[in-house]
């Protein structure tokens, strides 16, 4: 007889399922790749203090994933800290496999809150807001 089975498979990786009926074996390979990207979260580094001129403790992590949270590699994510002058350590860094994108931010030379904006494409963006005293 015929077997089927049906696997919803929600995450991106690589599966492989075997098969066996008496003395015969089916092996199948799968490989699930992400959805389009449909949110951006962050991972680390939000609310943060610092002393003025001074790299933050933590980098700031943003994940961007599909529907399913599946992160999403290769993505160019831009952040800004919208004029505070403060610096980055890249402005446009690219996800990795894990669909996070990571940068290092000095605080600006004056005290006050900083807010920072990742964004990537039409995705609400993610916001982080930072405190240097």
């Amino acid at each position: 007889g015929v077997q089927t089975c049906a696997l919803p498979i929600s995450v991106a990786k690589s599966l492989t399922v075997t098969a066996s009926v008496g003395s015969v074996s089916v092996k199948a390979s799968f490989q699930s790749t992400p959805g389009p990207a449909t949110a951006m979260k962050i991972v680390q580094g939000n609310n943060q203090t610092a002393h003025v001129n001074t790299e933050l403790a933590k980098a700031l992590i943003v994940s961007v994933g599909d529907q399913y949270n599946n992160g999403i590699a290769g993505l160019t994510v831009t952040f800004t800290d919208n004029g505070a002058g403060g610096s980055f350590s890249t402005t446009n860094p690219v996800t990795n496999n894990m669909g996070q994108a990571t940068v290092t931010y000095t605080t600006p030379s004056h005290t006050g809150t900083v807010t920072i904006t990742a964004s990537y494409s039409t995705l609400t963006p993610a916001v982080f807001t930072e405190t240097v005293n």
